[in-house]
């Protein structure tokens, strides 16, 4: 069995606990995360599993955080943060501000090289 993520891996990947944000307020952990892996990491992973797709121009909408957990990094949005809600081939799903970002950077990289 798998050790969950101490503040200072989330840190890393959420960035309501790089900010600070004390852990009851800044959403719980609904899946346990790997340890070593960065935001950045968790974007490749998701685009090689399926989980996530390539960004394109789509709409983006942007509120406080619904309790959902975050596509990337797995972190429910916690209602005092703000939330993206992506629109996919699957529905809308929601993201934080910081995931996003990395997955939208990942995106372009991988567009401009197709």
């Amino acid at each position: 069995m798998q050790k969950g993520p101490s503040e200072g891996d989330l840190a890393s990947s959420c960035p309501a606990f790089a900010a600070g944000t004390p852990a009851s307020s800044a959403g719980v952990l609904v899946n346990e995360l790997p340890q070593s892996l960065s935001i950045a990491e968790l974007v490749i992973a998701g685009l090689a599993n399926g989980q996530l797709w390539i960004l394109e121009a789509g709409p983006v909408w942007a509120g406080y955080g619904t309790l959902k957990p975050c596509v990337v990094c797995r972190v429910k949005i916690a209602d005092d943060e703000i939330q993206y809600d992506v629109v996919g081939p699957r529905g809308s799903v929601p993201v934080h501000v910081k995931c996003y970002r990395s997955w939208r950077v990942r995106s372009n990289k991988l567009r401009r090289s197709t």
